[in-house]
């Protein structure tokens, strides 16, 4: 990256609200000339730490300073790393060889709540406000715009988001859950993603053809989140955020 175009993106991270840090050396763990970014502590205060690597495009293309949160737009030539990830199996670290993608990506980064977080869109954007449509599942979309819902948000912590179960179903999931048909979690983490798990006082996990359909009940807390209340039944839905080997270290 010349002088300019790093000097362009500090500012426009600034101009977000962010802090950022541009580092000379591959973060740890991967091996190769790849972009990667982080989060690190100093003096209590997080701040993004990226590597270039071979990035032939790396700009901001959107801020929003209201809340805190910017679209950063990545194009790097197709080529092989390696990085460092725990195999829960052997129970050890193991090195695994991945490839970049060669098309470009955008990212949603920024602050979510008390800390920074990272989110790869599964579509192209050009601003933040469609950075956040782009990673509300149909599914959600759909319960929102419900004549019934009208007004209503889905509950959202990190990449979950909650959807209230009318009082018909939420019965109908009691009777299966009494009928052992559903497993029945306590103080569990939600399933279906790696990271910081989210734990939730009751969870309901239903097996289907199309994988695995969670519910959940009572509080559910992350360490990087405000703690939430879920007044009944509640189904979990991931957002659509793209999940890559070398993502990160952090982030949720």
């Amino acid at each position: 990256m010349t002088s300019a175009n790093i000097s362009r993106l500090l500012d426009r991270f600034e101009k977000a609200g962010l802090s950022l840090r541009l580092d000379g050396r591959q973060r740890r763990g991967v091996r190769g000339d790849v972009f990667s970014m982080s989060v690190e502590v100093v003096d209590r205060r997080e701040r993004f730490v990226l590597f270039p690597g071979a990035a032939e495009r790396l700009e901001v293309v959107d801020v929003s300073p209201v809340v805190r949160q910017a679209v950063l737009l990545v194009k790097e030539p197709e080529r092989t790393f390696t990085q460092s990830v725990w195999d829960p199996v052997a129970k050890k670290m193991t090195q695994r060889r991945e490839v970049t993608p060669s098309e470009t990506r955008r990212y949603l980064v920024g602050m979510d709540e008390r800390s920074y977080f990272m989110a790869e869109l599964p579509r192209p954007v050009t601003t933040v406000k469609d950075a956040h449509r782009a990673l509300r599942p149909g599914e959600v979309v759909d319960w929102e715009s419900r004549r019934e819902n009208r007004g209503k948000k889905a509950v959202r912590q990190g990449e979950w988001l909650f959807l209230p179960l009318p009082s018909s179903e939420a019965r109908e999931l009691d009777n299966r859950i009494a009928r052992k048909a559903v497993t029945l979690r306590e103080k569990a983490a939600i399933p279906g993603r790696p990271g910081k798990p989210h734990v939730a006082f009751r969870l309901a996990v239903e097996r289907s053809a199309k994988g695995d359909v969670v519910h959940a009940q009572g509080s559910v807390r992350h360490v990087d989140h405000e703690p939430l209340h879920l007044n009944g039944w509640h189904r979990v839905v991931a957002n659509m955020e793209v999940r890559r080997a070398r993502q990160g270290t952090w982030i949720d």
